[in-house]
């Protein structure tokens, strides 16, 4: 498929779904701002909690280091 069709295709997609927002459901969005906060926050924890993992396990040499500049 030539990129300009796929663009064609997303912009006419795009509009359609646009279209079928109303403003009631614009604001029904902020509710999901808490729960996609929380999402991201345990998304991060989680990413930071197993990259400790990984040093402290797989390379203990780069932990020590870590923490000799973090004290």
């Amino acid at each position: 498929m030539p990129p300009w069709l796929r663009r064609a295709a997303q912009v006419a997609s795009g509009c359609c779904i646009g279209s079928a927002v109303t403003r009631g459901q614009l604001l029904q969005m902020g509710q999901l701002a808490l729960p996609a906060a929380a999402l991201c926050l345990g998304y991060m924890v989680c990413c930071v909690g197993m990259g400790l993992v990984g040093v402290t396990l797989v390379f203990p040499q780069i932990f020590n280091v870590v923490v000799t500049v973090l004290a």
